[in-house]
């Protein structure tokens, strides 16, 4: 399936950047529902398909890691949001249960 997205996209004249901010884009409409292990299952079709515009490999982990980080930490789910809110806030404001 990488290799077909591929062999599209390069017959579709849009420049490299320009692909890479539709998946960065995807990536922040993945992190509004789903946490980065989740969104990590994308990275086989996603990484050929970047890779066959001309990105290196180890530029495009780190910025699809750099990516998973920020839509990791878009709302509704924002579950580094919760964390530090949770660690921010006064001791007699938590409420532990267990």
């Amino acid at each position: 399936m990488a290799q077909a997205i591929s062999d599209y996209i390069a017959t579709v004249n849009i420049a490299p950047f320009g692909i890479f901010m539709l998946v960065f884009a995807f990536y922040l409409l993945c992190g509004c529902f789903m946490d980065a292990l989740s969104i990590i299952i994308t990275v086989p079709v996603v990484f050929p398909v970047l890779t066959s515009v001309g990105y290196h490999e180890a530029s495009l982990v780190m910025l699809l890691v750099f990516s998973m980080e920020i839509a990791a930490l878009t709302p509704p789910v924002g579950v580094g949001v919760f964390c530090v809110s949770q660690v921010t806030q006064p001791a007699a404001d938590r409420r532990f249960r267990g």
